[in-house]
């Protein structure tokens, strides 16, 4: 079961609308079958689709987990795999997720999923695995899941309430202008393809801070924090700037940029481009005051191999991203 208390910026949207903006991993038909279902309540009442939202009003959603894209019902089954676990306590497990991981089962990914090897990992009645936040497939880096549900509903309002510090690291093609800046533009699907999103004037808020920490030839390496979680955020920020995150074809940081580079500065690129084979973006921190002991807790997840090899031939060390990370932490507060 999954609650979220309405905000101002959700305030006068029509609940199909909502539920389609926010859980957009799930099939329309199946959204609006839960609600026939009764399985999504306003206020502890059965919702209809068409209900206008108000602020402070509380949305219930009982059985994600065993919603699945294609529709259908899904049993999760527990399958082995090798987690790096980060942190974990008696209501939450972080783990550094490797690029590749799908972390939900859905259409075209059954099984196999960050989510089968968490219900393994809390087997034998440790807890029932609740993801908090979710990553694209091909994003490596630091996720969150709860054991239960009071603690998945409290980490929730903090996710909502902007009180957990997202930062990542991502290689993009080009440079900011600025060495610090922040990116605002509203975020909504594509028109054209709807596993897309695009900027648009109707879009949900997004913003998005960055650092660039390094820049050579055409590649910069940056940090950024997120304020707001919308699909794709980096992805799509970073591309509408005209700075597309290396290696990531769905939004212009193919080869075919690299090639575009002035002459002098393709081999540093080329050499660093070969060295993603996926979009070069990885969750680095979470930071956050637990909510059930009020201890400030920040994860960092350690660089993957491609990343790893990518900074070698910046020269740069993890030790130099951990300061960097830190002080990027410490100006976007």
């Amino acid at each position: 079961m999954e609650t979220r208390i309405i905000d101002e910026l959700s305030e006068f949207m029509r609940l199909d609308i909502y539920l389609t903006h926010h859980y957009s991993e799930i099939s329309r038909s199946r959204l609006q079958q839960a609600v026939k279902d009764g399985d999504i309540k306003i206020n502890g009442e059965p919702a209809k689709k068409s209900h206008v939202l108000r602020r402070g009003e509380e949305i219930t959603i009982i059985g994600l987990d065993e919603i699945s894209t294609s529709g259908e019902a899904v049993t999760i089954i527990p399958q082995e795999m090798d987690l790096e676990i980060l942190f974990e306590d008696e209501n939450y497990v972080i783990v550094n997720k490797p690029s590749g991981l799908v972390v939900h089962p859905g259409n075209g990914n059954p099984d196999g999923t960050l989510l089968n090897g968490l219900f393994y990992h809390l087997r034998n009645n440790q807890g029932t695995p609740r993801l908090v936040h979710r990553l694209d497939k091909d994003t490596s880096g630091v996720i969150m899941c709860a054991k239960n549900d009071h603690a998945h509903d409290m980490m929730s309002k903090k996710f909502q309430n902007r009180e957990v510090y997202k930062g990542y690291l991502g290689i993009c093609i080009g440079r900011y202008p600025d060495s610090l800046g922040v990116i605002e533009a509203p975020i909504g699907r594509s028109k054209i393809d709807p596993v897309k999103r695009t900027i648009r004037p109707d879009g949900r808020e997004s913003r998005t801070d960055y650092a660039r920490l390094y820049y050579q030839s055409g590649i910069s390496l940056n940090a950024y924090r997120l304020h707001t979680g919308r699909t794709h955020q980096i992805r799509v920020h970073s591309s509408y700037c005209g700075f597309p995150i290396l290696a990531d074809s769905y939004y212009g940081g193919e080869k075919e940029m690299v090639k575009r580079l002035e002459p002098l500065e393709r081999a540093f690129a080329y050499r660093v481009y070969t060295a993603c084979h996926r979009q070069a973006l990885h969750a680095r921190y979470l930071s956050f005051d637990h909510p059930f002991t009020d201890e400030k807790i920040t994860v960092v997840g350690p660089l993957p191999e491609d990343f790893q090899k990518a900074i070698a031939m910046m020269e740069l060390s993890e030790d130099n991203l951990n300061v960097f990370g830190t002080e990027l932490l410490e100006i976007t507060k």
